[in-house]
């Protein structure tokens, strides 16, 4: 069971189901195993989120196995909160990662 819990910024929702939706239309299978490595990354997040790489500031990151994306987060001790700041492609402009 998960130590932390994980909430999303506006921007992290819409990047995920914008990139779910472009694997999704491409194959449907590809879009199945993008969720699963998604929600693999996120629960392992949430377990022990500080043995992560800490990038930036206060900023976290874990890279996904198989896609091209890294899941930016913070950390909020006091209400044991993983807070998901953004969905990043690793092919876009890293200077918009922390925004």
């Amino acid at each position: 069971m998960p130590d932390y819990s994980i909430i999303f910024r506006q921007r992290a929702i819409k990047k995920y189901a914008e990139s779910t939706a472009w694997y999704k239309e491409r194959s449907v299978q590809a879009s199945e195993r993008f969720v699963a490595i998604i929600e693999n990354a996120l629960l392992s997040n949430a377990a022990s989120p500080y043995s992560y790489n800490n990038k930036y500031k206060n900023f976290y990151e874990v890279k996904t196995e198989r896609f091209p994306f890294t899941i930016v987060y913070f950390i909020k001790d006091k209400k044991k909160t993983v807070v998901i700041t953004a969905l990043f492609h690793n092919k876009r402009n890293p200077i918009k990662k922390y925004r």
